[in-house]
């Protein structure tokens, strides 16, 4: 069986920053306050479940405005930021997705967060429709180890990983020093 990758989203594979921009426009605009108000109001909602791991949650803050239709609140706001027809992966993306291909290897997303969230941002990302996301909300080492059983593998993150399985390697994917080929760049080190 051939090696697994596991590719981590937010800042890895999708710009969370540019996104949280244009979702914080948008969710104002239904909770009826300024988008800076918004994204002023966001800090209240990250928390820290393990050390070095913050989540943040949309769902409690749209329900601290009163809105509680959550479902229905993501299924709006897919649609208004699939209307905008932004790319929110990375430049290298496509070309990393598709050199894992030619190498014939097998490769899931692995996120960390809370999962109605980050499956609203993979939504968003039709490249990534033929990869299995795999959502935690523990360290991501802890979901490695069971793969670990059965699987080499390799993790492409931009956060440092401890505890790594010995039979996988992380890789450091740095955006700040190569922001259009950080994945290419990291590739070669496979």
């Amino acid at each position: 069986m051939s090696m697994l990758v596991a590719i981590d989203l937010d800042r890895t594979l999708f710009d969370t920053d540019s996104f949280f921009e244009d979702l914080s426009e948008h969710a104002a605009n239904i909770v009826g306050v300024t988008k800076q108000t918004f994204i002023d109001n966001s800090a209240n909602f990250y928390k820290t479940l393990y050390p070095n791991l913050t989540n943040y949650n949309l769902l409690d803050q749209l329900s601290s405005y009163g809105f509680y239709e959550h479902d229905l609140i993501i299924g709006g706001l897919t649609e208004k930021l699939k209307n905008q027809a932004r790319q929110y992966l990375y430049a290298d993306v496509g070309r990393f997705l598709m050199q894992l291909k030619d190498m014939k290897l097998d490769a899931i997303v692995l996120s960390y967060g809370v999962e109605q969230y980050q499956r609203l941002k993979i939504a968003l990302c039709p490249e990534l429709e033929s990869l299995n996301a795999v959502i935690v909300l523990e360290p991501k080492y802890v979901y490695l180890q069971q793969l670990a059983k059965d699987r080499d593998g390799v993790l492409f993150d931009d956060v440092a990983q401890e505890s790594m399985p010995a039979n996988w390697r992380h890789i450091l994917v740095d955006r700040k020093l190569s922001p259009n080929n950080a994945l290419i760049d990291a590739l070669l080190q496979v």
